[in-house]
Order: C-alpha cells, then structure tokens, then sequence
C-alpha cells in the first residue's frame, strides 16, 4: 500500500508529511519494509524519488541504513537518473560522516564495476566525481585506474572528460604520472587532439605533468602536429571560453612556441 502511495502524485505528498512526523522506531521500520526491495525504483520515479530523499534525511538507524544499503547495490542505474541521482548524492554526502564510514567501500566497488558507463553519463558523472573528490585515495584508486584504461575515449565525451580531468586532480604521485603516461603514450592521442574537450585534458595534463613527464609529452604532440597537412584546422580556445577555428592552440595554451601548423579538423 504505502510503495503505491509512494509512486501516486497526491500520495507521495501523504507518505513525506507522515516521514515529517516524529516517528518512533518501530513506526519508521514498518515504512521503510514496506518499500523494501522496491526502494531503488522508487528513487528513481519522479513521485516516488521525493519519498526517498525525505527518508534518506530523516530515518534513522537500521532504518536508513536499509535505504542506503539498496541504492548502493544498485547505484549504476540510480545515479544514472535525473531523479535517482538526488538521492544518490544524498547518501554519498551521509557516507563522508564517521557514522557511515563504512559504506564508502561498498560504494566504490559498485562504481568500479561500471565506471566507464557512469562516466559518460549525464548524472552518473556527477556521482563518480563527487566520490573522486570527497573520498580518500586509497578507496578511489580503483575507480581511477579504471578510467584510466580508457583515457583516450572518455576524453573525447562531455560528461566523461571532466570525469578524466577530475581524475588527474585527485591520483597523486605514482599514479598519476601513469595516469597521464596512459594518454602521453596512447596510439589515440592524435584522435584527442581533434576534440574540443580532449584538447582540454591535453592541457590539463600538460599543465599537471612532472617536468620529465611534461617534456616527454610535448615532444609527442609536437611529432604528431608536424605530421599533419597544414590543409587541416584546430580549435583554438579564447580566453572567453569560446572555440574558433584557428592555428593557435598549442602556441597560446599549450605553451608549444615551435608548434606554427595547423592540425586537425
């Protein structure tokens, strides 16, 4: 009763004022086995979502938790929602506090497991860069070497590239450099530099680069740039933020003063 209620327009208003109310335990559990097993659809309705996110904020105990614990075991597809990803954001945000420290392992194996899909997502990108930036290292590492075995094509997306980008920022030492060694080296880097937002992770990982590393990667761009047909064309990046065809990118951003051909496009 209460899970159709939750999913009907006038009776979701009905299950959050009845949440509002000062529950005892027994009450709150008796909801809250009422929606089980369907609380993840539920997060991702647009009635049944607004029920979820109340209860996320004012359950308490075991009875939170169950809520938690199902969104978690279906992430992917709750993050992967313009509703789901409300509720998504709201447990990731509960998991930063000591009390619920313990589901941010849960949290980062559910995402491993289908990073490179959450990446390109228009929400699921969201979640994956929220937890690269508020998690500790040890439990993102795998999420980042993750996105890093496809660097090249996910810098080639909207969503995904900032997810690449975010994941420069956040590897440190070791891993980063072989974060950015996997786009140095990749056999796709020419592909990258085609793409308005791949040229932007070209100078962010320019810009992120060890000296060594940093070298390295100029001499590979300034190969491939000589190779191309001076026919072609390159974004070029205003200061504004605007792109225009133009010859410039790698000479004003890229900071490659020898690089005077045109490439791509």
């Amino acid at each position: 009763m209460i899970c159709k209620m939750c999913l009907d327009k006038q009776g979701t208003h009905s299950v959050q004022a009845i949440i509002e109310m000062p529950l005892t335990p027994e009450e709150e559990s008796f909801i809250v086995s009422e929606i089980k097993g369907h609380i993840s659809q539920l997060a991702i309705d647009g009635n049944g979502t607004h029920v979820i996110q109340r209860a996320i904020l004012l359950l308490h105990g075991e009875s939170r938790e169950v809520i938690m614990s199902e969104i978690i075991a279906d992430l992917p597809r709750a993050s992967g929602n313009s509703n789901g990803i409300h509720a998504t954001k709201k447990i990731l945000s509960l998991t930063l506090k000591a009390e619920y420290e313990k589901y941010r392992t849960e949290v980062a194996q559910a995402m491993v497991k289908d990073a490179v899909e959450m990446a390109q997502d228009p929400f699921g990108n969201y979640a994956l860069q929220m937890v690269l930036d508020t998690y500790p290292p040890n439990i993102t590492s795998g999420i980042i070497e993750i996105i890093k075995s496809k660097i090249a094509s996910l810098s080639l997306v909207k969503y995904s590239s900032n997810v690449v980008e975010c994941c420069m920022k956040r590897a440190a030492g070791k891993q980063r450099e072989e974060f950015i060694r996997e786009l140095v080296e990749s056999e796709n880097l020419p592909t990258v530099l085609k793409s308005r937002f791949g040229s932007q992770i070209v100078q962010k990982a320019l810009a992120l680069a060890e000296p060594a590393l940093k070298a390295e990667f100029k001499e590979r761009l300034q190969s491939i740039i000589s190779s191309t047909s001076k026919k072609q064309k390159i974004y070029t990046i205003q200061s504004s933020g605007s792109y225009t065809p133009g010859p410039d990118l790698y000479h004003q951003n890229l900071n490659l003063s020898s690089f005077n051909d045109y490439t791509y496009y």
